[in-house]
């Protein structure tokens, strides 16, 4: 049995709670420190929107500034948004305002103020959707400051703590970019070892593991819910499709797929953190966001050899009737 997607003119619908979050002609603004300004987790966002959702009305722009803090971005988002004009907007920053030192009162009371005047502002340009976002996390193997990756990372959660109060008190989406980080990276050492760095070599500027993990986070707080293509071979009846995929025809054992909607696609290198694929193990990436589903009912044999592309595994029949994840 064979998969081949094809390419097609016609656009599809997403899901009703992501069109929520994105509202038609969609401006999305990807905000942030140098974190953001290393433009991998944007472009992973940007990517998904694009290719993920089978929508044409989506534009991203990110606005990431080397050393900033929120208060830095308050006082340039008027002029800085303004040629964009964005409906959409996504806030990532604590890495800086967090000072590098253990947590205190006045660090969090600070953070807090800036990211309300963030917020604030970003209302006033128009601004409907806010991911707001939580800091990431530090590598305590790697982070080399005046402070322990540790101590560091506990200050960082305080600060994780203060966003998501804002969120709720705003209702608006809250990205927990710091739980996503620090879950996947307590697994991913004790599986690879220490010398695993997602978190980039200074332990705070990620790799590409690191950003995927920061796109995972923001992409869950805008609502999709990963329903990427459901499609259901009958082999003794009709075939079906979730929007965004027709099936052609089947013939032979070989399935023809035109769709509008493509799973995200990974890096190949699966063990360098310079790869996002290497991430994939210890976080729920694919199941939360990137789920492709075959369905096979009727099947003949005991099991079926699926091809899709170059890649072929072997299911059981009892496996391609509860669906499977291309």
């Amino acid at each position: 049995m064979r998969i081949l997607p094809l390419l097609s003119i016609f656009l599809a619908a997403v899901s009703l709670r992501a069109e929520y979050l994105l509202p038609p002609n969609a401006r999305v603004a990807v905000i942030g420190d140098s974190i953001t300004e290393q433009k991998i987790y944007s472009k992973y966002i940007e990517t998904y929107l694009l290719a993920c959702t089978g929508r044409s009305d989506i534009h991203v722009f990110q606005f990431g500034w080397s050393g900033e803090r929120a208060g830095g971005f308050a006082a340039r988002l008027e002029n800085d948004l303004a040629v964009f004009n964005p409906n959409v907007a996504t806030t990532c920053y604590g890495m800086n305002d967090a000072s590098y030192r253990p947590y205190a009162p006045e660090i969090g009371a600070e953070y807090e103020k800036n990211m309300r005047l963030v917020v604030d502002g970003l209302k006033k340009v128009g601004v409907k959707v806010m991911a707001i976002g939580s800091p990431g996390g530090v590598d305590p193997d790697y982070f080399k400051k005046n402070v322990t990756g540790q101590d560091y990372n506990d200050n960082l959660s305080h600060l994780r703590d203060i966003a998501k109060k804002l969120a709720e008190e705003n209702k608006q989406p809250f990205a927990n970019v710091y739980d996503t980080m620090i879950s996947a990276l307590t697994k991913s050492k004790a599986a690879l070892g220490k010398e695993y760095g997602p978190f980039g070599g200074d332990g705070f500027h990620p790799a590409p593991a690191g950003q995927l993990l920061m796109a995972q986070a923001f992409l869950k707080a805008l609502g999709f819910d990963g329903d990427i293509g459901r499609i259901t071979i009958d082999m003794k009846g009709p075939n079906t499709a979730s929007t965004g995929h027709t099936v052609k025809g089947l013939q032979l054992g070989s399935v023809t797929l035109e769709s509008t909607k493509w799973p995200f696609v990974f890096d190949a290198d699966s063990s360098s953190a310079g790869s996002n694929r290497s991430i994939l193990p210890f976080t729920s990436f694919n199941q939360d966001l990137n789920r492709f589903t075959l369905k096979v009912v009727n099947l003949g044999s005991a099991k079926a050899k699926v091809t899709w592309g170059t890649q072929s595994k072997e299911f059981s029949r009892e496996q391609l009737e509860a669906g499977v994840n291309l």
